[in-house]
Order: C-alpha cells, then sequence, then structure tokens
C-alpha cells in the first residue's frame, strides 16, 4: 500500500481524465499526491476514482452541458481504458509527495494492440529490452500506458478515436499482441465483434 505524508491542498495535483466503460464516457476531475495521472490510478489503496464536475454521456449519444454538482465514484473494475494528457517524465526517486511510485527505467516503444470485450486499442506499448508482452501483462500496475493510441468499439463502423496517451485495464484485456509498425493506425478488421453501443466522439 502507498503510503503518503498528510496532505494540504498545494499536496495535490488535479487531473482531467476521459473514462470509458463498456456503456459509458465519463470526464471529470480527481486530485492526489502523484504528478502523473496514472500513478494516481494504479493507488493499490482505492478501489475507486473519485471526479469531480464529471459528466457522464452514454457511448451513442453527444455529451450534455451540465456537470455534476456532486462528487462522482467510478468503480475501478469497470474502467476499460482511460485518456489522460500527456504526462511528465519519471524521476529518479520515489520520496515525497508530488513523486513517482517507482525510479525512472529505459523501455523501448513497441506497436501492439490491446482487445477487450469492447474495445480494440491500438497504440505503443512500452517494453524492457529482452522481455515480451507476457512481462508487460505481469506487472503489479493495474494499468497499462499506450501512447500514439487509437481505439474503436470491435463491432462498430464508427469513426476511431485517437489520444496521445490512453491507459488500459489490464484486467479487461482479453487479448494482445504486437504489430508491424506500419499498421499501428489501420483499423483491426478481423478483430472480435462484441455486441454494444455504437461509440461516437463526444469531443470532436
Amino acid at each position: 500500500m502507498d503510503n503518503f505524508a498528510p496532505l494540504t491542498t498545494s499536496s495535490l495535483n488535479i487531473h482531467a481524465l476521459e473514462i470509458y466503460t463498456s456503456n459509458l464516457a465519463i470526464r471529470g476531475n480527481t486530485t492526489g499526491p502523484y504528478r502523473r495521472s496514472s500513478d494516481l490510478l494504479n493507488r493499490k489503496d482505492r478501489d475507486y476514482i473519485i471526479l469531480q464536475n464529471a459528466s457522464i454521456t452514454p457511448l451513442n449519444r453527444q455529451p450534455g452541458p451540465t456537470s455534476l454538482s456532486t462528487p462522482l465514484l467510478v468503480a475501478r473494475q469497470h474502467v476499460h481504458l482511460v485518456s489522460l494528457s500527456a504526462q511528465p517524465e519519471p524521476e529518479h526517486t520515489t520520496s515525497g509527495l508530488g513523486q513517482y511510485r517507482e525510479p525512472a527505467v529505459r523501455k523501448t516503444p513497441v506497436p501492439c494492440c490491446m482487445i477487450t470485450d469492447v474495445y480494440v486499442i491500438m497504440g505503443q506499448c512500452y517494453l524492457l529490452e529482452g522481455s515480451s508482452l507476457e512481462n508487460l501483462i505481469e506487472v503489479a500496475d493495474f494499468f497499462l500506458p499506450l501512447t500514439n493510441a487509437t481505439f474503436y468499439l470491435g463491432n462498430s463502423s464508427a469513426a476511431s478515436m485517437q489520444r496521445e496517451l490512453v491507459i488500459v485495464n489490464k484486467e479487461k484485456v482479453q487479448a494482445m499482441y504486437l504489430l508491424p509498425a506500419p499498421t499501428t493506425t489501420q483499423r483491426l478488421d478481423d478483430a472480435p465483434h462484441p455486441p454494444t453501443s455504437p461509440l461516437t466522439n463526444p469531443s470532436a
């Protein structure tokens, strides 16, 4: 379990999140002692993500203009992926508020594809030299990062969505494999097609 010193307002960082479950797109802000959103979401002492100024939109609808006036709790077990803003580079330290949980380790970006029962996500995952996807999926974190990511519903002909960084709930991943570099932005036409609602792009 992560240990924290007493928190003050100046200790907390605000993170804007775009969360996708099997049928909802949820947007809002969360706060915590970590500088990187991914570190905050991988905390092992919380099973819920607490959002402020949140909006909830079914995947097949356009978002409404009104945000919730009270905090929203999102169960991490139902989250398929989260779109994040660009993350700061890791620092070689693990102590103090606002720092990172692990020291920086050099990794190589590799094109890959992750498939949940709802989404197909393609982008660059990060492997240590000489490691494999099996090593990646066995890491302690709940979420796995993909940069330059493209994702869409597996059964939908709707336009895909592009994000600079997404993190994928590894417990939702049914299959994953490496891609040849030229195909990282192509749709996966032979992917499984689970029944679900069409995905729209509320932020388009």
